[in-house]
């Protein structure tokens, strides 16, 4: 079964007062740097973003929210990922500028048929990270259930699934950028 990513770049970005996947932290917008990593490790990508946000990234293989899934957040785009293509899916949100290939490839490793999802817990605070995980392809219609039934939380998904909690967890990588103060305080790290 094929491996696929799908780098999430669709959401509103409220706290940040701009789009997190056109953040320069590497040179290159951060939807840009993400997408040029997995595709040196030779996997096929797409930028999930919302259908008014495909103009932001017109040069790239989109998958745009369904129509069905959209507005509930990063579900929105893992469903509408796995309503187009039936594989495997390692989520990557646009929101982590130190995210690396070890970090991508250690995720890859797991034996996948034998959990739902595989993921990291954040070392400070033990809560799944949702947003750097692999879904495997039969998570697809446990997802859909589990959406369905009224619930649009990744972490409450993979709280209630049989899921594979990697022990290497690096709270640097995992560190997510949501706000100017948090973005402010990575570039003044990597300028050290």
């Amino acid at each position: 079964m094929q491996t696929r990513v799908l780098i999430l770049a669709g959401g509103e970005s409220r706290r940040m007062g701009q789009p997190k996947g056109l953040l320069n932290y590497h040179g290159l917008t951060q939807v840009q740097y993400l997408y040029n990593m997995v595709r040196s490790l030779q996997l096929e990508a797409f930028i999930s973003c919302r259908e008014e946000q495909k103009s932001l990234f017109a040069d790239l293989p989109l998958i745009t929210d369904h129509a069905d899934f959209a507005e509930h957040g990063p579900i929105s785009g893992l469903l509408s990922a796995f309503h187009s293509f039936d594989c495997h899916w390692l989520l990557l949100g646009c929101d982590y500028p130190s995210l690396d290939k070890t970090t991508i490839t250690s995720l890859l490793m797991i034996e996948k048929e034998a959990f739902d999802v595989i993921c990291y817990k954040h070392p400070d605070s033990s809560i799944p990270e949702p947003l750097i995980a692999f879904y495997t392809h039969s998570t697809g219609k446990k997802l859909l259930d589990f959406f369905n039934q009224g619930s649009d939380s990744l972490t409450g998904f993979i709280k209630q699934s049989n899921a594979f909690f990697m022990a290497d967890a690096n709270a640097v990588v995992l560190k997510s950028a949501d706000t100017p103060e948090d973005r402010d305080a990575i570039l003044s790290t990597k300028h050290e």
